[in-house]
């Protein structure tokens, strides 16, 4: 099998990022405009295409890539961790150990999907 490079994962995660970071600027300015009547999905369409496409890129059928953008907010959340099959937490902090957690994850052909929560 050949292994995806992370660049990808790198610059979608950080176009993404971006873009999160200044709706919730917008959200946060117009809220206040409109007496919290205000909700933003200007990249809604286009962030779910680019998560699709990530997840395909790297064999991510557990939605291990969406978990740490948006519950684990860009690996901001420090409580919320990821486990192995030996009950060891998987760095998943930065891009690099996102990929990491995936690559292991695919390789090992390991069930994800219980092995996300918060602690």
């Amino acid at each position: 099998m050949i292994k995806p490079s992370i660049e990808p994962l790198k610059i979608a995660i950080n176009a993404l990022q971006e873009q999160n970071e200044k709706e919730r600027r917008w959200e946060k300015t117009f809220d206040e405009m409109l007496d919290g009547r205000f909700i933003s999905q200007t990249s809604i369409t286009l962030s779910t295409a680019i998560c699709d496409m990530l997840k395909e890129i790297y064999h991510d059928a557990d939605d291990v890539i969406g978990w740490w953008m948006w519950e684990k907010d860009f690996g901001n959340k420090k409580d919320f961790n990821m486990w192995d099959k030996d009950k060891k937490i998987i760095p998943t902090d930065t891009i690099e150990d996102l990929y990491n957690a995936l690559m292991y994850f695919y390789f090992q052909d390991n069930d994800v999907a219980d092995n996300t929560s918060k602690q």
